[in-house]
């Protein structure tokens, strides 16, 4: 045992020891070798350049070096051992659904436009007002160790820490949503995961959806184009989809549309490249945002919401509240609001980007919110999904915290923090517990929307025509489509060509012809590995095959 202590020891001081020149330092640092997330660990030892203390088991008790070792002991008695062995068990909480490989960043959001005359909101109003935000940006179906760089949603879903409470809004990088029926979220959703018996991502059942439910057209479309396939994070603009009510101190109401537009410039990557760099680096998205706050270029979004009186919702010629349905250039104007800029990497992802729980239900005085029948199922399905991942607590956990809360919500999984002490656990009370405020600016007439089943494929015509702008974007777009339909069956294909004509005859032509050219072209073989001749023995006949030599030993 004194000899295991021994060589542990001076291994441990050999290896802490070792001296590199001042050049390979720099070399390692400056000369493009690395970034600044290849070199974490070299910066923190950088600031940290001795142990950060003494390592201890989770219940405090101090290791004792022989207790880092466990062979040849009675493995029983090392606390060390039970403690994080069993710990390891339980490190991985529910994975998300959908969403569920992201990063977060913390930042400040900045007033720049008096905007009273439209909300009452304290975040928004003010100007040069900074309130704390967290972010975090994700891509949409793949899993925690899935590519950046699919052809898919991508996400950043903020949350603002107000003194009204926390406002969150959780954006995509397409302005409208994929359906308008909340029924269809589980069959998406479905869809957009593997196949429950291959377990591969199946674009014929995407195919089959999407065609026995135009309504999905317009945001596949969407992402098909250019715009569905961002340079990185730090690259798009996004929307949180919904048309929100809005209104003054006065009572005065308004819809709008929020948009986030980024202030890098918008980038998109085609289908080749993002190919090739996923072969590289599928953590590209990740790695971009991280690396550029490190090195402090710092990515910022305006905030601008797109207004539309309540006086003059009569006279818009659409649904405005239909969420996959664009508003139309001349029927509203645009309010710039402030700026979002993320200043700092977490310390930890775990604590922030996997315990951050988002919820469009989020709302703060001034901003009643959407009435869509998209966000009244979020607003319900939200904090179940939370509850099932966090816990019940979960707004008690540090990145959810409110900067003021106080409750009646008592005891469940932890945290509970101070669990409102010995505060009455009753409303209405006699005993001084907190107490309901009353909003004498809050609108007293709702909205009630009702949506139409009709199929509506302007829509779709929309993005082909208008939000793109020539020729070689409808080209890509086409070859995308192309690509989604190759591996369908054929009546699928013919169904999807069909749905593509009743939209723009010009799209379906394209992209008919593209299925036609990708149906003659020869898959891409298997690729030829190298064959690696291995030594094999035979404990029986006592036979060894080498590569250059046979022989058998007496």
């Amino acid at each position: 045992m004194d000899g295991i202590l021994v060589r542990l020891i001076l291994g441990v001081f050999i290896f802490q020891h070792i001296n590199c020149s001042e050049y390979e330092f720099i070399s390692y640092q400056y000369e493009n070798r690395t970034d600044p997330a290849t070199r974490q660990l070299y910066e923190f030892r950088k600031h940290h350049p001795k142990p950060i203390g003494l390592m201890t088991t989770s219940f405090g008790r101090p290791v004792e070096i022989r207790d880092t070792n466990a062979l040849n002991t009675d493995i029983f008695s090392n606390a060390y051992l039970t403690d994080s062995a069993i710990h390891m068990n339980d490190e991985r909480i529910p994975e998300r659904i959908v969403h569920a490989k992201g990063i977060a960043a913390f930042g400040y959001f900045e007033v720049t436009n008096d905007v009273s005359k439209y909300t009452k909101a304290d975040v928004f109003n003010g100007i040069g007002k900074k309130t704390s935000i967290t972010g975090r940006f994700s891509t949409g179906a793949q899993f925690k160790g899935g590519s950046d760089l699919a052809r898919e949603t991508k996400a950043l879903a903020v949350k603002f820490y107000t003194k009204e409470g926390n406002l969150d809004f959780l954006c995509l990088n397409q302005p409208i949503y994929f359906y308008k029926d909340p029924i269809l979220f589980q069959h998406l959703g479905h869809v957009v995961k593997p196949n429950p018996k291959t377990f591969l991502f199946d674009r014929t059942a995407e195919v089959d959806l999407m065609t026995l439910r135009p309504e999905l057209l317009p945001a596949y479309l969407y992402t098909f184009s250019d715009y569905g396939l961002p340079n990185g994070y730090r690259k798009m603009d996004v929307f949180p989809i919904h048309t929100y009510e809005i209104h003054n101190k006065h009572g005065d109401r308004y819809f709008v549309k929020f948009n986030l537009r980024t202030e890098q410039g918008v980038e998109v990557l085609t289908t080749e490249e993002a190919i090739a760099v996923s072969a590289r680096d599928p953590d590209y998205f990740i790695r971009d945002l991280y690396n550029s706050i490190e090195e402090k270029k710092y990515p910022s979004w305006k905030l601008e919401m797109d207004v539309i009186s309540f006086k003059d919702l009569p006279k818009v010629p659409y649904n405005i509240f239909q969420v996959n349905r664009f508003w139309r250039k001349g029927t509203y104007h645009t309010v710039q609001i402030g700026r979002l800029v993320f200043n700092r990497n977490p310390d930890n992802i775990f604590r922030i980007a996997e315990q951050a729980a988002f919820n469009p239900g989020n709302l703060v005085p001034g901003i009643p919110g959407p009435v869509d029948y998209i966000f009244k199922s979020r607003r319900f399905v939200y904090p179940d999904a939370q509850k099932y991942r966090l816990g019940v607590n979960h707004n008690k956990i540090e990145v959810n915290c409110p900067l003021y809360s106080k409750n009646y919500n008592r005891d469940g999984v932890s945290p509970v923090k101070d669990n409102m002490r010995d505060v009455p656990n009753y409303y209405p009370d006699s005993f001084s517990g907190p107490i309901s405020y009353v909003d004498a600016s809050r609108p007293r007439e709702k909205i009630v929307v009702y949506e139409s089943n009709a199929i509506d494929l302007a829509e779709a015509a929309y993005v082909y025509n208008e939000i793109l702008r020539n020729d070689t974007q409808r080209e890509r777009l086409a070859a995308n489509a192309a690509a989604e339909v190759l591996p369908a069956p054929p009546f699928l294909q013919k169904r999807f060509i069909e749905l593509l004509y009743l939209t723009d005859k010009d799209l379906g032509d394209r992209v008919h012809i593209a299925l036609k050219r990708a149906l003659k072209a020869h898959p891409p073989p298997p690729p030829n590995g190298l064959t690696i001749e291995r030594e094999v023995c035979s404990n029986t006949q006592n036979e060894y095959i080498g590569k250059d030599d046979f022989y058998k030993r007496k």
